[in-house]
């Protein structure tokens, strides 16, 4: 069960509409709402779109919870496209646990061109899902359980305290200054993670097509395979935390530090680099 918002929330929509022709079959118009809402300090996050992307930033000093959300509606033709983003909207509600829910909301049939990009700044948010068909993915700044999906699209993930669940079709992935376990996947694209320095892992990286980054601190350890099929494997350490190495041209098995839960970097067309900091 979920509660919609209504007193929390200031909204206002910049006018006029702004209609874009992409082809000669349909058109497309869109508009953008700014919104703001009270904050429930440590509350989570779901967003729930079908094109377009999301940013999720964690602001210092913020008390309450800004919305941008740039919706654009599709249309056979430019009165069509204007007509159904007029019957638009952005839904926001809390659920009985406290997330704040967001979603965009279109007249049915819904277009396949039908979406909206969405940021939200706010001061905190412990959780958080986050789900686009077609979109880049940003946070910044996040803690708690989070999960990202997009079909197609980038993510990227900066500073997180807490377990990290990453799925894209299409996309490179980028994760930096991460403080817990991760499990990334994509099917085209690279992978590049840097942990944060006193995360001791576990990490499961799988790439389709796409080199593997990973750059890991002196308190990592576990088990590692590193698996490619087409490309090379390099493994350095600046701190001397590899006990033993098992390194070929496409399969490499490392143990670091005492051990730990296993690792997996695994892809099929790429080189991989994993790195301890000294």
């Amino acid at each position: 069960m979920r509660n919609l918002i209504h007193t929390a929330c200031v909204l206002s929509v910049v006018m006029p509409l702004t209609a874009c022709s992409f082809s000669n079959d349909w058109h497309r118009s869109e508009m953008t709402m700014n919104l703001t809402s009270d904050h429930i300090a440590g509350s989570a996050v779901e967003v729930r779109s079908r094109n377009g992307r999301i940013e999720v930033v964690a602001v210092q000093n913020r008390t309450d919870i800004a919305i941008t959300a740039k919706i654009y509606a599709r249309g056979n033709t430019m009165a069509e496209a204007s007509e159904r983003l007029a019957a638009s909207t952005l839904l926001i509600s809390r659920t009985d646990d406290g997330t704040l829910l967001i979603e965009p909301s279109f007249p049915d049939p819904v277009r396949g061109g039908d979406g909206a990009n969405i940021l939200i700044e706010l001061p905190d948010a412990h959780g958080a899902t986050l789900r686009t068909s077609n979109g880049s993915v940003h946070t910044y700044g996040l803690t708690g359980t989070l999960i990202i999906d997009t079909s197609n699209g980038t993510i990227t993930v900066d500073d997180h305290v807490g377990v990290l669940t990453v799925d894209t079709s299409n996309g490179s992935i980028r994760i930096n200054g991460l403080n817990g376990p991760v499990k990334a996947k994509t099917s085209n694209g690279s992978i590049v993670l840097a942990l944060h320095d006193d995360q001791g892992g576990p990490i499961d990286l799988d790439t389709s097509n796409g080199s593997i980054t990973v750059r890991v601190g002196s308190n990592f350890a576990g088990t590692v395979t590193l698996d490619t099929s087409n490309g090379s494997i390099t493994v350095r350490d600046h701190s001397g935390r590899i006990k033993s190495q098992t390194i070929s041209k496409s399969y490499g098995r490392i143990v670091v530090g005492e051990g730990g839960k296993a690792s997996r970097l695994d892809t099929s067309n790429g080189r991989i680099r994993f790195t301890i900091s000294g």
